[in-house]
């Protein structure tokens, strides 16, 4: 699946591959939380802070559950860094 190669292109460092399939993922899959999560993490390590920004915040609305404290912390600091 896209997600699965997107992981799979982070885990080497291709973030430009891992973001391309992991925004296929959620144009496929929209409901799929973990999707905007990995999105999230792979747009901060391309330091795209806005568009990370907006990621978490989707997962958030997603999974208010979920990695809730830790997507919080994230959220305030990206709050900070813009």
């Amino acid at each position: 699946t896209h997600f699965n190669l997107a992981n799979v292109y982070f885990a080497v460092g291709n973030h430009h591959l891992a973001i391309f399939h992991y925004r296929l993922v959620n144009r496929i899959a929209p409901d799929f939380a973990d999707g905007y999560f990995n999105l999230g993490l792979t747009l901060l390590e391309t330091e795209d802070l806005i568009q990370a920004l907006d990621a978490f915040i989707q997962y958030q609305k997603l999974s208010p559950n979920l990695k809730s404290d830790q997507v919080t912390t994230i959220l305030k600091s990206l709050a900070k860094l813009i």
